[in-house]
């Protein structure tokens, strides 16, 4: 089975007031975190879902459309049966093992119980008229998805590595219980 990777990180930060894939985190962007989180899982192919210069990435059909449109889209870029791991750009606490318990669930499509991000799945028919179909009745929330998905499954771990940060208090709260130079 071929693996993939993608990052999130085609939104605006309208909450953020500036890039949060460009935020520094242990010296380096975000983004350039995420990614490498990604290879460190040894999978076929990974990218940033959004436009970035400089990174290996696949801008969206319809910038700014929120993640389930940019997935459906990334999705056709991979074959069927490929398993692909996600991952939003501002979650830096998130690790490979985290990663790996998604990527080797036997679920097509599973997540942490509390949070909808990061997620793993399966390219199958079936997934990809599941997005579309959700995508033309505009139900875009990707916790929304969980609903309509009657083989998806959740993995009931909780922790500090499922938080993310939208808000410039959010932002400076990690770096500050994390005791993070940023």
């Amino acid at each position: 089975m071929k693996t993939a990777g993608i990052v999130l990180a085609g939104g605006k930060s309208l909450r953020m007031g500036e890039d949060k894939a460009l935020l520094r985190w242990q010296g380096r962007p975000l983004i350039e975190r995420q990614l490498r989180l990604l290879q460190s899982l040894k999978l076929d192919e990974a990218f940033i879902a959004g436009t970035h210069p400089g990174y290996p990435h696949i801008p969206d059909t319809k910038p700014f459309s929120g993640p389930l449109s940019a997935l459906a889209h990334m999705m056709r870029r991979f074959a069927i049966d490929t398993r692909v791991v996600v991952v939003p750009v501002d979650m830096p606490l998130l690790e490979a093992p985290h990663l790996q318990r998604l990527l080797n669930h036997p679920s097509p499509l599973v997540a942490y119980r509390s949070h909808p991000l990061p997620l793993a799945f399966t390219v199958l028919p079936e997934t990809a008229r599941l997005f579309a179909s959700r995508i033309e009745q505009n139900q875009l929330s990707l916790k929304g998805l969980w609903d309509a998905v009657t083989n998806a499954a959740w993995i009931e771990e909780e922790g500090p590595f499922l938080v993310n940060t939208n808000t410039p208090t959010e932002w400076q709260e990690l770096i500050t219980q994390q005791e993070v130079p940023v």
